[in-house]
């Protein structure tokens, strides 16, 4: 019986996306051969590697998908799907620090050039793995991501669909040690255009919105910046 026959869309409509996606995942991939992924995907097509490590990263094999990101560096821009992103994006999700200590140095080890496309690649709502670990609150991952010695910090402008950079979803988030870490690392002095979405929305039009009055927390910088731009 086809997948879609085994669920029907009420169910579907209650379940984690991860759990729907390893359910087809499993129906299509049923007939791989995990033991000899490796052979096969030397003569295999991209299509094919994208399945293998689609399966392993939804079914939390991560041993196999640091293995692909290591042999494989098309793998590192590979899309899980649209939602999830790659599954370096999924790893930061669940907070798999070593797994993305592996996957991060396996991307930089075969990059080229001063920017890293892999890290810059975005899901649906165009988020990084750093604005997904910046709106988790993963100030450790942050770091990973942004480099220990901020060899990637071009990283922390970069904005997502709806113009918020990781520093703006920390702060909308209330993630302090995320928040405090990007900041730091930004030398307090964070733009303008860091601190506004496209609609012009800035970190306190949203603090007040959800009534995070502990707002005073967050570095008085930015509030002086905002304050201060519309103000004179």
């Amino acid at each position: 019986m086809h997948a879609m026959q085994l669920i029907n869309s009420d169910a579907l409509s209650v379940l984690h996306p991860y759990i729907i996606l390893i359910f087809f995942e499993v129906q299509v991939g049923s007939s791989m051969d995990p033991g000899n992924v490796e052979e096969e995907l030397t003569n295999d097509s991209l299509g094919d590697m994208s399945d293998y490590l689609a399966e392993y990263t939804l079914e939390g094999k991560w041993e196999k998908v640091v293995d692909m990101y290591n042999q494989f560096p098309a793998c590192h821009t590979a899309m899980i799907n649209d939602s999830v992103g790659t599954a370096l994006h999924v790893a930061v999700d669940l907070d798999e620090e070593y797994v993305i200590y592996n996957l991060v140095n396996a991307i930089i080890r075969h990059s080229h050039g001063e920017k890293i496309k892999a890290l810059e690649m975005g899901n649906d709502r165009g988020d990084t793995p750093l604005h997904v670990a910046a709106s988790r609150g993963f100030a450790k991952i942050c770091k990973l991501i942004v480099g220990t010695k901020e060899e990637r910090i071009y990283l922390v402008s970069r904005k997502n669909n709806n113009g918020e950079t990781p520093l703006f979803g920390a702060a909308i988030d209330w993630k302090k040690q995320a928040f405090a870490y990007l900041s730091h690392v930004s030398r307090h002095s964070a733009t303008l255009q860091d601190l506004v979405r496209d609609n012009g929305d800035t970190i306190l039009h949203c603090a007040i919105a959800r009534e995070y009055f502990g707002m005073f927390l967050i570095p008085v910088f930015c509030s002086c910046y905002i304050i201060g731009h519309y103000i004179y």
